[in-house]
């Protein structure tokens, strides 16, 4: 994930993190907080969101 890869690079240029910590949780999450899934039935397609929003 980005977090490896800027720790990474971080350490390796100039010896010290980007950062003191990270959470992540791995899942991704709906208007109501609950893990988006398609078995729940409460995922919505990208290219919905990217029409609408854009990339």
């Amino acid at each position: 994930g980005w977090f490896q890869s800027s720790l990474l690079a971080s350490v390796g240029t100039r010896g010290v993190p980007p950062y003191q910590g990270v959470l992540t949780h791995g899942f991704v999450v709906d208007g109501q907080g609950k893990k988006m899934s398609k078995s729940i039935g409460n995922v919505i397609a990208p290219e919905e969101i990217i029409k609408k929003y854009g990339a």
